[in-house]
């Protein structure tokens, strides 16, 4: 049977991976005392229950993370007033979340193998470049 969660528990897993991992002060706004909060600390990154607690919340700020930064990078990439190269770099981290363009490591790894005549290297389409000249990239071949 699974331990039961407290409170106070509870508090210090969220603020423990809210503040980056700052055991003692997540026990401080968990509300244990100035005195105790480090050993409480200790004790409560020992438990299963809240290891997995803190797992949780850290799983969820990456998720919320996510969800903001693309939104984020969607607003620069369609907005006109922005700077050509915020635009372009925003493009590009979208593109390369979508999995339609490696990381420019990845493209110059296989530039490299095709202008040294390597006949299985892949011959990548440019997606980015694509979009900014308003070609089709869906149907290009």
């Amino acid at each position: 049977m699974p331990a039961k969660m407290t409170e106070m528990q509870q508090v210090f897993a969220l603020e423990y991976a809210r503040n980056g991992g700052n055991g003692t002060a997540a026990a401080k706004t968990a509300g244990y005392s100035e005195r105790s909060a480090h050993e409480q600390a200790r004790q409560n990154l020992n438990l299963p229950h809240v290891q997995e607690a803190i797992r949780k919340a850290l799983l969820k700020q990456r998720a919320e993370s996510g969800v903001i930064g693309l939104y984020a990078l969607r607003q620069v990439a369609q907005d006109p007033k922005a700077p050509h190269a915020a635009k372009v770099s925003a493009g590009r981290a979208l593109c390369e979340h979508a999995g339609q363009l490696g990381t420019a490591k990845e493209l110059e790894a296989e530039r490299d193998a095709a202008d040294n005549g390597d006949k299985d290297a892949a011959d990548p389409m440019d997606f980015l470049r694509a979009i900014l000249d308003g070609r089709d990239v869906a149907n290009a071949g």
